[in-house]
């Protein structure tokens, strides 16, 4: 099979091979989202869905589909299923958080596959108004890296062929804080905080074709995020969110969000980061037009663009995201 490559994609496949040998090559951080509020459990295995200390709904259900920079040939498609079940025993100050997520990201050459469990817990009286939470996800990646067929142009005339797969054990870890304010001028209002590792493990790996090698090393990131949900009226609310995300050589990445939920049924949003990329949102609650009984469904769009120098070869990027959720504990 025959690759067609853009010169962007072209460059990254030089600088790969230049790095055959003796280099390393520092691999990608967790796939990209910008509906952050819908995949919080992946990124932070100790947080706590919003639509639970917001709506009481403990169990939920979801898909996300990611379309990444769409005017560049092989780009990132990245798709995610997930469940998560906050299990809230009588008589006790601990709840139990639990997950399954599936991950498959594409990106030209690369295929990464990974599926992880969550287990954690919920200090709290009340798990519903406010607690502290921690937590960790334990899963397996799997990575592909398939050169069949792909020869590169000038100034180079390189041919490589084959696949290469590895897989390994992935670890994270996360601690997280809400609260419901319950008096004061700000009654109603909800903050969040959180910190986590979601890849703890130092990782590397040999991707080989035919006699040659390279090494591809992952570094821990760390992600913090803070939130504050601010009650309008009964029926709606505006909500502002602040991630920060590090990796030990790399820039250091602050994603500023806000959503305006109205009517009890839409949103919309946008949001900037300080490495030029902005975005928007919109969605809707779909069973507040049905009245569900201890039951709901949403679904949500959003679209980044990126302003910096890259940003008339990279497109704009989609995601669609869809949840349900519902109450177990009727309350």
């Amino acid at each position: 099979m025959k690759y067609k490559l853009t010169k962007l994609w072209q460059g990254f496949m030089i600088i790969m091979l230049i790095m055959i040998g003796s280099q390393s090559i520092f691999a990608q951080q967790l796939p990209l989202f910008t509906q952050y509020r819908e995949v919080q459990g992946l990124i932070n295995p100790a947080s706590v869905n919003h639509d639970y200390f917001l709506e009481h709904y403990n169990v939920s259900a979801g898909a996300t589909y990611r379309s990444q920079w769409n005017d560049i040939a092989g780009h990132p498609v990245t798709s995610a299923v997930r469940a998560e079940y906050i299990i809230v025993p009588e008589k006790t100050t601990f709840s139990l958080l639990t997950g399954a997520y599936y991950l498959s990201d594409k990106a030209g050459l690369t295929n990464k596959q990974s599926a992880y469990l969550r287990l954690g817990t919920i200090y709290s009286q009340n798990p519903a108004n406010s607690g502290i939470g921690i937590g960790m996800n334990l899963g397996m990646v799997w990575n592909s890296f398939n050169f069949g067929g792909v020869k590169l142009s000038d100034p180079f005339d390189i041919s490589i062929d084959g696949v290469d797969r590895t897989s390994y054990v992935d670890v994270g870890v996360g601690a997280y804080y809400y609260k419901t304010i319950r008096q004061g001028a700000l009654k109603g209002d909800q903050i969040y905080a959180g910190i986590s590792v979601p890849q703890i493990m130092n990782q590397s790996y040999v991707v080989k074709n035919g006699e040659q090698s390279f090494t591809i090393k992952r570094i821990p990131h760390i992600y913090a995020h803070a939130g504050y949900y601010k009650t309008l009226s009964e029926k709606m609310y505006l909500s502002g969110s602040l991630w920060y995300k590090y990796a030990k050589g790399s820039k250091s990445v602050i994603d500023f969000n806000a959503r305006m939920y109205m009517f009890d049924k839409l949103w919309v949003g946008a949001g900037i980061s300080t490495i030029g990329m902005i975005h928007i949102e919109a969605g809707t609650i779909l069973g507040k037009y049905f009245n569900f009984n201890n039951f709901n469904m949403k679904i949500g769009y959003a679209a980044d663009l990126n302003t910096g120098e890259l940003a008339q070869n990279l497109g704009i990027s989609h995601e669609i995201n869809f949840v349900f959720f519902f109450d177990t504990e009727n309350k």
